[in-house]
């Protein structure tokens, strides 16, 4: 086991922020005066990039969760959002074309006082997040947002 941060999987790859980074692993027997290296593992794809900002806005009994995206996200976005500790995703929306006040796309979610009820209802830890990646590729996403509590 190895622990890398950001910084290191940056550095060790050649690359500079965001960067999506290829990692194999493999293992070294040794016999004697013989090493013996293992086959590489399957490649893991890991995103290294700035995290999205997560807020929240209530009208009535509507509650809009807005994904907002760093500067270097273009168009072919989409977002997904998270409740509870869930790894999988309750709604996927793509950025909306327009910017924000930050001049940043952002993502927008929808949901009602009822609906909101039902999901936290289906998880421990009341809090939401939201990720995004390219529109076509399901497998590499960012990093999620930091946890925003809903209690």
């Amino acid at each position: 086991m190895k622990t890398f941060t950001g910084t290191e999987l940056l550095w060790t790859s050649d690359q500079s922020q965001p960067a999506v980074v290829e990692v194999k692993c493999f293992y070294t027997v040794k016999n004697g005066d013989v090493n013996s290296q293992s086959p590489h593992s399957d490649t893991s794809y890991i995103s290294v990039g700035p995290k999205p900002q997560m807020n929240v806005r209530q009208f009535e009994e509507q509650y809009v969760f807005i994904c907002s995206l760093p500067g270097s996200v273009k168009y072919d976005t989409a977002c997904s959002l998270y409740f509870g500790e869930s790894s999988v995703s309750t709604i996927t929306t793509p950025t909306w074309k327009n910017k924000n006040e930050n001049n940043e796309l952002f993502c927008q979610f929808s949901a009602s006082e009822d609906n909101l009820l039902r999901w936290l209802h289906l998880v421990q830890l009341k809090v939401a997040s939201c990720d995004y990646r390219l529109k076509g590729d399901r497998t590499i996403s960012s990093p999620q947002s930091d946890l925003y509590n809903l209690t």
